[in-house]
């Protein structure tokens, strides 16, 4: 005779029992307004605090995909966000900003800075993200569409050190 052992439903050990989704509010992923639902943002998570530590990186540059030309500049510290790089870039023109970027680093014998990428959908973001992973980037961050980074300036500093 085998015996079985009764498996009883647990909530995941970073989620309390308050904070569980109800099947109401369970839809994944981005609201039509291209931000994250709220629920994501509940406890902070520690995807959150190691999200907006790797943003306070100096060396972060954002890659902001669309629209039709190349520009460099600065985004200015706006909330909880620092002031950053800023790279913007056509979708069609990522593989070889891509190529540029890793052969200067290896030109000037530094580590590749870390990415974080932007796009107007989530879509073309989480593509950026794969295409420059394959190119060789390693420190990569998604941040999805301007919304996101909207709420990301947002949120209030954590009392963590």
């Amino acid at each position: 005779r085998a015996a079985f052992a009764t498996l009883a439903t647990k909530l995941p050990r970073h989620r309390s029992r308050r904070a569980a989704r109800t099947p109401a509010d369970s839809g994944e992923g981005l609201k039509s307004s291209g931000s994250l639902p709220e629920w994501l943002f509940e406890e902070r998570p520690v995807w959150l605090d190691a999200l907006l530590s790797f943003l306070e990186d100096p060396e972060v540059l954002l890659v902001r995909l669309g629209g039709s030309r190349r520009a460099r500049g600065l985004r200015p510290a706006k909330g909880r966000l620092p002031q950053l790089q800023e790279v913007a870039l056509p979708m069609e023109q990522l593989r070889s900003w891509g190529r540029e970027e890793l052969q200067e680093a290896a030109d000037q014998g530094r580590q590749v800075r870390p990415v974080a990428v932007l796009a107007a959908d989530a879509e073309n973001a989480a593509d950026a993200v794969q295409v420059l992973r394959s190119m060789g980037f390693k420190r990569l961050a998604n941040l999805h569409t301007q919304a996101v980074l909207q709420q990301l300036q947002d949120i209030p500093r954590s009392d963590n050190p």
